[in-house]
């Protein structure tokens, strides 16, 4: 015994240095004077190559031994390797021997692996009665896994009588375990008011341990929880959050959910391109809720394909837009020139007044006015003047019906 104890101190570094291969040495003299414990532990060792070169037929040699002196914890491994095939051949009827003999010298494991084999029919036959048998052992003694397997044989009365309050009671421990399915299920639980008072912030907590776990299922009902505002407020982007990350495991209901929100913008802005990946993702998986909403579904991604189709055409669009309608450019443009023109006439018209203006100044002044003088040239000048407004005025509305001026400065 103080050599297994010995063995143990270096095995876990306590008091002593940590060493595997003192280990090693002292469980191997104690194993080899029959010492069960120690046979388990270097069985153990020999499979991880812990301290030695890995050598699974050294580890099965311990394991049974150890086995057959009746350690629950090697009964327990020796019957998963004879069940999994692992270091040795599968062997259900070796791994039912050994799983037995430790599940009844109370090996928690053990009497779970147990109901798991009743419950599937695995190296015995199918059995619901005998597998809450098993279930409810390895639970009582704090098993997680085996609550929630319990848990699921209450929900659906499958071996024992359908009870929602027995339901609730082992999805809560295994929940508080940790047991993401286990908080994803005590969520519906509240959520529906089954077995517990509806309460729709209990299933909020819930689902939010289970979907933080990574969940899929819980992280769409999570978003759908949020985008709803039942338990906790509306929260678009929270949901867009959750539906995101469902939708990443291959959710397809997520999935489709994420491809409307990106089509209408809820939550985040709309994106026609994102909503046709996430929708042709849903559709191509074929799930039920999806085939239900398959119009919609085309619709959307019509919607979509149409938005991309405008968004490519765009460019040629505004190309097209600057070109504009020949015959609606001409009335613009033509109109444009004409007044341009017409203004630069108007105040060459009125230069046209300024000679005349001086001359009427100096006659009034001097008291001259005879015909001959010097300022009946002034006269020619002002006609003059007025015949060049009037020329350019015929050149504006010339060039405003031609629209040659106007097509060559836009390089048409």
């Amino acid at each position: 015994m103080a050599q297994f104890n010995l063995g143990n101190l270096y095995d876990f570094g306590r008091g002593v240095p940590q060493d595997d291969k003192a280990a090693v040495h002292w469980l191997t003299l104690s194993a080899e004077q029959g010492n069960a414990l120690a046979q388990f532990s270097l069985g153990n060792m020999y499979a991880k190559g812990q301290g030695v070169p890995q050598d699974y037929e050294a580890a099965v040699h311990w394991l049974t031994l150890s086995a057959e002196q009746g350690v629950a914890e090697a009964q327990n491994h020796l019957s998963l390797k004879y069940d999994n095939g692992r270091d040795v051949p599968v062997d259900d009827k070796a791994a039912v021997h050994w799983i037995q003999l430790s599940a009844k010298h109370g090996n928690a494991l053990a009497q779970f692996n147990l109901g798991n084999m009743y419950d599937f029919g695995r190296g015995v036959p199918q059995d619901g009665k005998a597998a809450v048998h098993w279930y409810t052992l390895s639970a009582e003694r704090g098993n997680a896994v085996a609550q929630y397997n319990l848990a699921l044989k209450y929900d659906n009365g499958r071996g024992v009588p359908q009870d929602d309050k027995a339901a609730v009671h082992w999805l809560t421990l295994s929940a508080e375990q940790g047991v993401a399915e286990a908080q994803y299920s005590l969520a519906l639980k509240y959520d529906n008011g089954r077995g517990v008072p509806q309460d729709d912030k209990a299933a909020v907590h819930w689902l939010t341990l289970s979907a933080e776990q990574g969940y899929a299922i819980a992280q769409y009902n999570l978003g759908n929880m949020y985008l709803f505002g039942e338990g906790v407020p509306k929260d678009h982007k929270a949901t867009i959050r959750w539906y995101t990350l469902s939708a990443e495991q291959g959710n397809a209901v997520a999935q489709f959910n994420l491809g409307k929100m990106y089509a209408k913008g809820q939550g985040v802005p709309k994106d026609y391109e994102a909503a046709a990946h996430w929708l042709t993702l849903s559709a191509e998986q074929g799930v039920a809720e999806v085939q239900y909403n398959l119009a919609e579904t085309k619709q959307l991604l019509a919607a979509a394909e149409k938005a991309e189709a405008e968004k490519a055409a765009a460019p040629e669009k505004a190309a097209a837009a600057r070109a504009g309608d020949p015959l609606r450019l001409r009335i613009v443009v033509g109109l444009g020139t004409i007044l341009g023109f017409g203004f630069i006439g108007l105040i060459i018209w009125r230069c046209a007044e300024l000679p005349l203006t001086l001359r009427e100044l100096a006659i009034n002044t001097r008291k001259e006015g005879v015909a001959g003088s010097p300022y009946a040239g002034i006269n020619l000048l002002a006609w003059l003047i007025k015949g060049l407004a009037v020329l350019i005025w015929a050149t504006g509305v010339l060039l405003a019906w031609s629209g040659s001026f106007v097509h060559k400065l836009l390089g048409g």
